[in-house]
């Protein structure tokens, strides 16, 4: 106990600080405080700990004996149950890696989404915009099932013979609603679509997408047989998302350089690759340290902290809509000279915010068609309730309501 007295206060001390110099660097330097509200939690019990140590370094002997081993308890009883969090009840809800590694063991074709975000944090020589091609992708459980779709020979959310076709009828950007996130086909809006319409129907949708990789979606895959296009919005997330793609160098020269291309329609080899080198990475390994060292299922099962929360004050919102502004009158350019019509879908809030009447207005500037998703709701006596639960996206009725307001106002002003 003598020796545990003496380094007990002072590795406290150090370890603290260490970790909370390279908090402070994520937030402030790295994200240059647009990620506060994740990283503030952890300035504040760091900030405790390095409070605790200089207490306990003060002490008399009984009171440094009491608060060594009050803390003691306290940490090991917490990453006790992160380890309770980890493993035992991971494995009883079976997660999307059970999942995963289930299915993998009777077919080979089987892959998990990963979300184009996911690639921010790297530098890669490539910049995915879609998943493995040509498997069976894994993606999300919110109606009591995991969600699952064949990928098309680009990653994405479709039948691949739609590729094949002469003409395509709608072309649709945006995040995990129009990417048909949760549900399975023929339910996602780009299958309602194909059933309404008779015809064919492109999906480049994905969870976690913002504005500006829609925008490079439709510079990689736009072609001149494409009659119209769906730019699919969601004001929950689309302005925290472009945020963060502001930060990427690679988006960043689809806004800069109208000649800029990846190429990406013939590179899904290498695609393929990095996308399986992050699942094996992630799904395969049984214990992630990281995640175990930051508390990651405590902080999401029980202080309901999203990862990577996005925090955006007055300034960086203004540099958001400035740059939303420029990102959709490119989109609308680049739909007009590839002679296809443009259409900006707003999902429905519940409560209007003022970007809608921001964004509202560009349109109008632009002479933009609104397809304006609550509006019609309201018209049919619908209620957003109706679509699916809080917090969640569409159920499978959900989508499809969804997805005939906009073929039913395309088909009336066409």
């Amino acid at each position: 106990m003598k020796f545990l007295l003496r380094i007990y206060s002072p590795i406290l001390f150090i370890l603290s600080f260490i970790l909370l110099s390279y908090i402070y660097y994520k937030s402030q330097i790295y994200w240059e405080g647009k990620k506060n509200d994740f990283y503030l939690p952890f300035i504040i019990f760091l900030l405790m700990v390095n409070f605790l140590s200089i207490l306990i370094f003060l002490s008399n002997k009984k009171v440094k004996e009491y608060l060594i081993i009050c803390s003691l308890s306290i940490f090991v009883t917490t990453y006790l149950f992160e380890g309770y969090l980890s493993f035992y009840k991971k494995d009883k809800n079976q997660s999307k890696r059970e999942v995963y590694k289930k299915l993998t063991k009777q077919n080979k074709d089987i892959s998990v989404s990963v979300a184009p975000l996911s690639f921010f944090y790297f530098n890669y020589s490539i910049f995915p915009l879609s998943n493995v091609s040509n498997s069976i992708i894994i993606d999300c459980n919110e109606n009591g099932y995991y969600s699952m779709y064949e990928s098309d020979r680009y990653g994405f959310n479709n039948p691949d013979k739609e590729w094949d076709n002469k003409e395509i009828e709608f072309l649709l950007v945006g995040d995990s609603y129009a990417q048909g996130a949760c549900v399975n086909r023929p339910n996602d809006i780009g299958s309602v679509l194909r059933d309404l319409s008779n015809k064919s129907v492109l999906n480049l949708g994905h969870n976690g997408n913002g504005p500006l990789i829609y925008y490079a979606g439709l510079r990689e895959f736009l072609n001149s047989n494409v009659k119209n296009v769906l730019w699919i919005f969601n004001n929950g997330n689309d302005f925290e998302n472009l945020n963060e793609e502001l930060n990427n160098k690679t988006l960043l020269k689809y806004l800069n350089d109208l000649s800029f291309t990846q190429n990406l329609n013939s590179k899904q080899p290498e695609i393929d690759n990095l996308i399986n080198s992050i699942i094996n990475k992630y799904y395969n390994e049984y214990f992630n340290i990281r995640s175990f060292i930051f508390l990651s299922n405590l902080r999401k099962d029980v202080f309901k902290q999203k990862n990577q929360v996005m925090t955006i004050n007055a300034k960086h919102e203004l540099i958001a809509l400035t740059q939303l502004t420029k990102i959709i009158q490119l989109s609308n350019n680049l739909a007009i000279s590839n002679n296809s019509k443009f259409y900006f879908v707003y999902l429905p809030e519940k409560k209007r915010s003022e970007h809608f009447y921001l964004i509202k207005e560009i349109l109008e500037n632009l002479d933009i068609p609104l397809i304006d998703i609550k509006k019609e709701m309201i018209r049919r006596k619908l209620d957003i309730n109706d679509l699916g639960p809080p917090n969640k996206h569409y159920t499978p009725s959900g989508y499809q309501e969804v997805t005939k307001i906009i073929y039913d106002f395309i088909k009336k002003n066409n």
